[in-house]
């Protein structure tokens, strides 16, 4: 067994968080051992978990933060932040409490023992004046870097790994910045959606949940892996009422490569850096 040594990138002590408790959980991944390390502030609910580069996943620090109803992912090597919602059935102080047990009692996270889940991250538009709203210590932390709001996707470990396929995912969730825009289009645009594929090499990044179960004194690791996709949105169907050139929006069916993706994607921006 291979023993990665490693340095975490460290972020301290962001504006307005005092991280007082921490713990360090072992984790055995295909070959090699590295470990995950969680900090929690319990006056904010807010929980830090870092995990750092291995094999081909990339290093990265999540905050969950139930309060503000959102999820701050860092990631050191692409110099970018998202930002996504919370989830809803995610416990911080919880997974505090699990992952102190798991180190008192030397447990190892492991692959084998783990339920995997699979995630596409599909970029939505941010504002400058929503970047300034966000909480002082995601400002703190994505200071100078590429930041975006991300809609999560699950999806198969078939669709996760298929590097050439191009599939789409309906529009479950619209941000309100999204909305105005679509209204105006939506009598010639019926139904949108978003074309994704991961032909442009993003890099993928993995974290390890543990939660409970509906037995008792059970727990649950779930090891999640998520990788930013190439997408945009374009207009479902056949006919010439559901596509204009006005409206901004290519039909899906007529995107097929780079250069289609490219012409397809909207003028507007939808990255930003603060600072």
């Amino acid at each position: 067994m291979k023993r990665l040594i490693f340095l975490l990138a460290y972020i301290g002590l962001s504006a307005g968080l005092k991280f007082s408790i921490r713990s360090s959980n072992l984790v055995q991944e295909h070959g090699i051992e590295f470990e995950q390390v969680l900090s929690y502030d319990p006056e904010n609910d807010v929980l830090k978990v870092e995990v750092p580069l291995h094999l081909n996943v990339l290093g990265s620090t999540t905050f969950f933060d139930r309060k503000q109803n959102l999820q701050l992912v860092y990631v050191p090597a692409h110099n970018y932040c998202k930002i996504e919602e919370f989830e809803e059935d995610f416990d911080p102080a919880l997974m505090m409490r699990l992952s102190i047990d798991y180190q008192l009692d030397q447990k190892v996270l492991r692959a084998e023992d783990a339920k995997e889940v699979y995630k596409i991250d599909i970029n939505t538009p941010i504002h400058m004046h929503e970047v300034n709203q966000l909480p002082d210590y995601v400002q703190d932390v994505c200071k100078g870097k590429e930041i975006n709001r991300v809609q999560s996707v699950s999806v198969s470990q078939e669709e996760f790994l298929n590097s050439t396929a191009m599939f789409l995912l309906p529009i479950s969730k619209t941000p309100q910045s999204r909305h105005k825009r679509l209204s105006d289009f939506l009598p010639i645009c019926y139904e949108a959606a978003h074309l994704c594929t991961r032909k442009a090499n993003w890099g993928r990044r993995c974290l390890w949940q543990l939660v409970n179960t509906e037995k008792a004194n059970e727990k649950e690791i779930k090891h999640l892996s998520d990788s930013r996709f190439s997408c945009v949105m374009c207009c479902v169907g056949d006919g010439p009422k559901k596509y204009s050139e006005e409206a901004g929006l290519c039909k899906c069916d007529l995107i097929k490569n780079k250069e289609d993706f490219k012409g397809c994607q909207p003028s507007d921006g939808d990255t930003h850096r603060t600072g």
